[in-house]
């Protein structure tokens, strides 16, 4: 009994996910009614409810977008990548890379930018907690000229080429969003989690530079030699020195490695 209760549920489940009839033969009938019709309730009940998640997980692209937009895209992601994971959290994860390969995104880049935001505070609200270095370590960072740093694990860095940034403020604080403007030069945004809370910040581009480069695991004499070639040379540890001193305020860091 068992075996068959699991193999009709499999049955069902291949079904509502894949719409391929396998489950049909299985479904009472009232008389006047048709075995499609019940089970496109279920296939319906199933992808609105998708629909639902990703609105609360894209909540501020969904206000932009507006509600029958929003919906039709993501009908359109839950068509072409089916749910692989039992958890909620993680189906629509990709969500912004669908996106950015859409027409859309040559229509408004934004969106894909914004969305990208998104799921960046989301990832910062579930990553894994490490205490973080107070000030006393700066002296460690900079006395090494190898020293490589290992940022919080909530911690992200988007390189953006749209305004999407303002855009996502000015809706978040509810208010009338600019229009899309494509810069001339990237801008870089920074997410993560200090406190319990999620936080996120433009970093100006000569900082935002190193600190890719930080991420990507280059020794802090690599990082100062980088700050030269961006502004005055004379100038570069002086700039490092306040970076430093700006992430380690900020939680950024959690590990000094040589």
């Amino acid at each position: 009994m068992a075996s068959g209760l699991a193999a009709l549920q499999a049955r069902m489940q291949q079904d509502i996910l894949h719409r391929d009839g396998s489950a049909l033969d299985a479904i009472a009938v009232p008389p006047g009614h048709r075995a499609e019709d019940r089970l496109f309730v279920y296939q319906n009940a199933y992808v609105a409810r998708l629909v639902e998640i990703m609105g609360k997980d894209y909540d501020t692209t969904w206000t932009y977008l507006g509600d029958q937009l929003f919906y039709d895209l993501a009908r359109q992601f839950i068509a072409a990548h089916p749910s692989k994971t039992p958890n909620a959290r993680w189906f629509s994860h990709g969500f912004p890379d669908f996106l950015a390969g859409l027409d859309l995104a040559t229509q408004n880049p934004a969106v894909a930018e914004l969305c990208a935001i998104e799921r960046a505070l989301g990832d910062a609200f579930d990553a894994a907690d490490q205490p973080a270095l107070s000030r006393d370590s700066l002296a460690q960072i900079m006395d090494n000229t190898g020293a490589r740093l290992t940022f919080h694990p909530s911690v992200a860095l988007l390189r953006l080429a749209t305004n999407s940034y303002d855009i996502f403020n000015a809706l978040r604080a509810d208010q009338t969003p600019p229009d899309v403007i494509r810069l001339q030069d990237e801008t870089w945004v920074l997410i993560w989690r200090k406190d319990l809370t999620c936080r996120h910040m433009q970093l100006q581009p000569d900082e935002g530079a190193v600190f890719e480069m930080a991420m990507q695991g280059h020794g802090f004499e690599h990082l100062c030699e980088i700050a030269a070639t961006i502004g005055p040379a004379e100038r570069a540890a002086f700039r490092m020195a306040q970076h430093l001193t700006h992430w380690v305020d900020n939680g950024l860091i959690t590990q000094i490695q040589s």
